[in-house]
C-alpha cells in the first residue's frame, strides 16, 4: 500500500480478518451464553488526530466493526462550529444501538445478525452449554479450558502499522470471550487495556524540566536506563504548566 497512511493500512488488514470466518471477530465470532454475538473493535494512532483512540462494542449488525471505529475517529476531525463529530460528538467509546445507528447513517455496511453465524462457533457453543449442565463439576473452568484449546490460535485479531510520517496505528477486533455473559465488555475496545499507540522521546518533555528529570534520577547511576525510562513515561502525561 504505497503512500498509504498507517491508519488505512492497519484498518484494511483487520477488515480482512473480520471478513474471514476463521478468526474470532465479525464473521467468525464466538457466541455469548445466550446464543447471540456481540462484537468489539478499536483503533488508536500515536499522533495527528483529535480522537487518538476509539473503541466500539456490543455491535450486532455492523459487518466490519473496525471501519466504524475508524469512521468515529475521522469524523472527530470535522469542525463545522458545532463539534458534533458527525453525530458521535467528542465520545471515543460507543456501544450498541446508538453506535449502529451512526454506522447506518454514515453508510457503513450493515447485515442481519444471522450473517455472523458459523457452524464451527455454534457447535462450540452447544458443547459448552451441554458441559454446563453436567452436575458435580466446575463448569465454567472446564468450558473455558476447552474453548481456549479450540480457538485460541484463531482468536482476537489485530494489526500495527508505521507510515512514512512516523505515525503508528494499532487496530483490534474481536467477538470477545466465548460463552461470556451478554453485555460483557472486554479489554479489546478499552483504551489503555487492550490496545495503545504511543511515541516516546528520550528528551525532556513539556511540563517536565531537565532539572526535575535530573533530580528524579540522581543517585541512580547503577540503573542508567531508568532515567531514559522515566523521561519516556513522563511524555505520556499532559503538561502541568
Amino acid at each position: 500500500m504505497n503512500n498509504s497512511s498507517a491508519l488505512d493500512a492497519a484498518c484494511h488488514a483487520v477488515s480482512l480478518f473480520e471478513d474471514d470466518p476463521l478468526f474470532n471477530c465479525s464473521r467468525g465470532a464466538v457466541f455469548t451464553r445466550d446464543g447471540t454475538i456481540e462484537l468489539e473493535a478499536s483503533i488508536m494512532v500515536s499522533k495527528g488526530k483529535i480522537k487518538r483512540g476509539v473503541g466500539v462494542m456490543l455491535l450486532k449488525r455492523v459487518k466490519l466493526p473496525i471501519l466504524l471505529a475508524k469512521e468515529i475517529m475521522l469524523r472527530g476531525e470535522d469542525d463545522d462550529g458545532t463539534r458534533t463529530g458527525g453525530g458521535a460528538y467528542g465520545h471515543v467509546q460507543l456501544s450498541g444501538a446508538k453506535a449502529e445507528e451512526l454506522a447506518e447513517r454514515w453508510g457503513l455496511e450493515m447485515v442481519d445478525p444471522g450473517y455472523f453465524w458459523t457452524k464451527k462457533r455454534w457447535d462450540q457453543h452447544k458443547r459448552a452449554r451441554q458441559r454446563d449442565q453436567r452436575p458435580g463439576r466446575d463448569q465454567y473452568d472446564v468450558q473455558m479450558k476447552k474453548l481456549a484449546e479450540e480457538y485460541l490460535s484463531q482468536g482476537t485479531v489485530g494489526a500495527v502499522a508505521l507510515d512514512s510520517s512516523g505515525v503508528l496505528c494499532v487496530c483490534t477486533s474481536t467477538g470477545g470471550m466465548g460463552e461470556k455473559l451478554s453485555g460483557r465488555i472486554g479489554d479489546t475496545p478499552t483504551i489503555g487495556a487492550g490496545f495503545f499507540a504511543e511515541e516516546f522521546d528520550d528528551s525532556p518533555s513539556r511540563g517536565v524540566t531537565k532539572h526535575s528529570v535530573d533530580h528524579s534520577t540522581r543517585g541512580l547511576t547503577a540503573l542508567p536506563a531508568f532515567g531514559s525510562l522515566l523521561r519516556s513515561v513522563s511524555s505520556c502525561f499532559p503538561s502541568v504548566d
